[in-house]
């Protein structure tokens, strides 16, 4: 009898110790496999097997949860259809499916919009990575072909890009002309607006030929701005007493230009 008591005082004694230490998310189950096997008749038994089972489950939540692998997240759904990080697996698989997808798809664009809509996942920075790569490669492609067009596209492309201002630059020193001051600003994507300052002491006549044509006096020591739409254009440049200057093919494509005019024994180029 005294010792059946002293069993049962025990019983209690360790329960009530395990209770006292118990966290949660502890993953040593030990303790409770002990007492399953010194008391296998305990009410506690129960309370016991199913922190054992809560802390396989978390141990196997742990192992996968930063691998980021689909099929490791599904095999835990298998497991535990309602465990404690279903939630929290599902939204890993479908994360995990939107990166997958962006890879396949591989473009600048289809990595700027996963970033923005997952700054604060694993994959961002990722992605910021891929967009500076293929930002790279077609920098690169730019400069191997070395024309306005291309440069021209590069910007279109990448207005907040990190090689913007380089292909700006390119596309300023391509349409550098003896004699004339041309400053790009923001893009209309149907119409550039040009303002000419003529700095002589005589009339200045510009005439556009191409996707449309226009004609533009300025009058000595003042400026004029004229509106042309987008396009390639051949531009005739006349004042009397100076060799009539021709530019020929320019390409406008939505910058604010300004051009501004010097005698040729003292031009020079202002950014």
């Amino acid at each position: 009898m005294l010792l059946n008591v002293k069993h049962k005082m025990d019983e209690i004694n360790t329960w009530e110790e395990l209770e006292y230490d118990y966290y949660k998310y502890d993953t040593d189950t030990s303790e409770y496999h002990d007492f399953i096997t010194n008391f296998p008749d305990s009410k506690f038994v129960d309370s016991a097997k199913a922190i054992i089972e809560f802390r396989k489950q978390l141990l196997f939540w742990r192992d996968i949860e930063d691998s980021y692998s689909i099929p490791k997240y599904q095999e835990y759904l298998t497991t535990y259809p309602d465990g404690e990080y279903v939630e929290e697996a599902n939204s890993l698989i479908q994360l995990c499916a939107e990166w997958d997808s962006v890879k396949s798809v591989n473009t600048h664009q289809a990595y700027a919009k996963f970033a923005d809509e997952n700054e604060y996942t694993v994959f961002y920075d990722s992605a910021r990575l891929a967009m500076k790569d293929i930002e790279y490669d077609d920098w690169m492609r730019a400069c191997r072909k070395n024309t306005y067009y291309a440069y021209d596209r590069f910007e279109k492309k990448y207005p907040d890009g990190y090689y913007f201002y380089d292909a700006e630059r390119k596309i300023y020193d391509m349409s550098k002309k003896e004699g004339w001051l041309m400053i790009f600003s923001l893009r209309d994507p149907d119409y550039t607006s040009i303002t000419v300052y003529n700095t002589l002491s005589v009339p200045l006549t510009m005439r556009f030929s191409g996707a449309r044509s226009y004609r533009i006096v300025v009058a000595p020591t003042s400026e004029k701005t004229i509106k042309v739409k987008n396009g390639y254009y051949n531009i005739t440049n006349s004042a009397p007493g100076y060799v009539t200057d021709y530019d020929k093919n320019l390409l406008f494509s939505g910058f604010d230009v300004k051009y501004t005019v010097y005698d040729k024994d003292s031009y020079y180029w202002l950014w």
